[in-house]
């Protein structure tokens, strides 16, 4: 291989690694807001009123960490769809008002 050819491949694999680590502090990012949600729609009694949503989202969340510390960063996407959207769903269906004073007459 040439000169030119050389250095074009490290550009190459250069560009590739920063793609990759831009993909995964994405993915970190997203990780730190779907917790936050998990942790919002928890305080506000999903407990209570959204149970298996805060459970499939807790669950995805765990599955999504892990194939991210093994490299599966697309598979990592995958579950944090999942997350997203039952940690959503526990926030919506558990209006603090309602499930809140709910959450802490069981106490």
């Amino acid at each position: 291989m040439n000169a030119g050819g050389e250095r074009s491949l490290r550009a190459l694999i250069a560009a590739a690694l920063c793609a990759a680590c831009s993909a995964t502090v994405r993915l970190d990012q997203h990780v730190g807001s779907i917790e936050q949600m998990v942790l919002d729609a928890e305080e506000a009694g999903a407990m209570h009123c959204a149970p298996r949503q805060l459970a499939v989202a807790r669950s995805h969340l765990a599955f999504a960490q892990m194939e991210r510390e093994q490299g599966f960063i697309s598979k990592a996407q995958r579950h944090l769809e999942i997350a997203d959207e039952h940690a959503r769903a526990a926030r919506i269906l558990s209006p603090a008002a309602r499930c809140g004073a709910r959450a802490a007459r069981s106490d």
